[in-house]
């Protein structure tokens, strides 16, 4: 067989992985197909009748992995003593075609995966390409809105249990770090009327560090919220997170990191331990002068945790500059006197920390810029592109799960459907066919026919055509 496709113009190995690829996805449709159709008719059997009046059927199409597949499903109208005619179908309800629409869960998770990496536009165009399928942009961003509105479904209700103190978290830790910061996003349509460009908040926790090789680490148990809202709500919705994967009664320190901008300090209550971001502080001084020397003198004060010391030359320089220098350093003097209590690191304060959990360890933190970029910025920022806050907000829920690396679960669960347990013998039946021998019984062999073209000239193409017929028959066991 190799050395028939090699020595063959008219097939390779590329045409041929292409046809059997074809071949047991069309397999893989047929069945999919039979096993939808056999539910729906277990539900038209096991419903209420006197309330669902069968109405016939109509034909539909499923967008799978392994493409289009078409099925015909019951259609009944709605007899609940209203005058309104309502026609439902029983299948869609059952297999939750209502929330996503009629894509199936494995297809729905590898387009949320491609959209966290490129366009709406090429995440259609790979899709189409990869099952086979036409899947337009719009129909990639539609879903992506539906599974966006879900999460975000998902968050609130964490608020909600949040509220009644009755969150679910269970893991117990004794120290948890959090950062927050902000990302401008362009706008567009009515929702550039409140600003050109409008900030997103994005806040992350974590348990320590994890180190994954020389002078390489990895924030263990990373979780990313994002979202367009007042600062109050944000805060809110972090802390239901938090809830909703700790218990908070065992956390005795929380060690939160931020620019100093004025939303950030409603982040968290007078109990957590407060810092200023090490990379701010620094960018913050650099900009203030140009004197090299100056840059040099107050970067070492604030890296001993010398505060008072930095507060006072930083003072002492603006008195001796004139106009613009002046007002950077008069700046940068406010800046840090703002935030004076959360100017030292909190390795630099006594503060006595529990021992890290096995495998961890506490470093200096600094690292919400650098997921930031991860989280939101690298795909949404920096290519040209516009938003509505909507759109913005649902792409960043399904981005925020990627960087947390919680989207394939997160999807699993949203979009997960047990099929009744009453139809699991019918569809074992239905796949354990599939893989039975099309002849069966005591000598016979089924109805034999003679191969196409058996007597005529053996030219390339004839060739090629017996070499897919011979691969078939191994396949399928015949």
């Amino acid at each position: 067989m190799a050395e028939f496709i090699l020595q063959e113009n008219e097939i390779n190995l590329k045409t041929l992985e292409q046809e059997i690829f074809r071949m047991v996805c069309e397999e893989g449709r047929r069945i999919m197909a039979e096993v939808l159709e056999t539910l729906d008719k277990g539900l038209a059997k096991t419903r209420d009748r006197k309330k669902y009046r069968h109405k016939g059927s109509r034909k539909t199409t499923l967008k799978s992995l392994m493409g289009e597949v078409s099925f015909a499903r019951a259609v009944y109208n709605v007899v609940d003593g209203s005058s309104e005619k309502k026609f439902v179908y029983l299948l869609d309800e059952q297999l939750g075609f209502e929330n996503i629409g009629l894509i199936s869960s494995n297809l729905a998770e590898k387009m949320a995966e491609l959209v966290c990496e490129t366009s709406y536009a090429e995440a259609a165009k790979t899709v189409s390409m990869l099952t086979g399928q036409t899947i337009s942009h719009g129909g990639i961003w539609n879903l992506t809105q539906k599974l966006g509105e879900r999460i975000e479904a998902v968050e609130d209700r964490d608020i909600e249990l949040y509220r009644q103190h009755k969150s679910i978290g269970r893991c117990e830790r004794k120290v948890l770090f959090e950062e927050a910061d902000g990302v401008m996003l362009s706008m567009q349509g009515k929702d550039r009327r409140q600003g050109k460009k409008q900030e997103m908040k994005i806040a992350i926790f974590h348990e320590g560090w994890k180190k994954e090789g020389k002078n390489r680490y990895k924030l263990h148990n990373k979780q990313v919220v994002n979202g367009f809202e007042k600062a109050s709500r944000f805060a809110e919705r972090t802390e239901a997170k938090i809830a909703s994967v700790y218990d908070i009664d065992e956390i005795t320190h929380r060690i939160f990191n931020s620019d100093g901008a004025g939303w950030l300090k409603r982040m968290v209550d007078d109990d957590a331990v407060r810092q200023l971001d090490p990379f701010h502080a620094k960018q913050s001084i650099q900009k203030a002068t140009l004197h090299e020397d100056i840059k040099t003198k107050l970067s070492r004060l604030y890296e001993r945790g010398e505060t008072e010391k930095l507060l006072m030359y930083v003072d002492a320089y603006a008195n001796s500059m004139e106009n613009e220098e002046e007002e950077k350093l008069r700046k940068l003097y406010s800046y840090l006197e703002e935030n004076k209590e959360a100017l030292l690191p909190y390795q630099l304060r006594n503060i006595d920390l529990p021992p890290a959990p096995e495998g961890l360890e506490y470093r200096g933190m600094g690292a919400c810029e650098h997921n930031v970029f991860l989280a939101v910025a690298k795909r949404m920022k920096h290519r040209g592109a516009s938003w509505s806050r909507t759109g913005a907000n649902y792409l960043g829920k399904i981005l925020a799960l990627k960087a947390s690396d919680k989207l394939r679960i997160t999807l699993e669960d949203i979009t997960r459907v047990t099929l009744p347990e009453e139809s699991r013998k019918e569809i074992i039946e239905i796949m354990s066919s599939k893989k039975a021998p099309k002849a069966d019984g005591k000598g016979y062999a089924g109805r034999v026919v003679r191969r196409p073209f058996a007597d005529c000239a053996r030219t390339p193409g004839r060739k090629a055509i017996d070499a897919l017929l011979d691969m078939s028959n191994r396949m399928f066991g015949l």
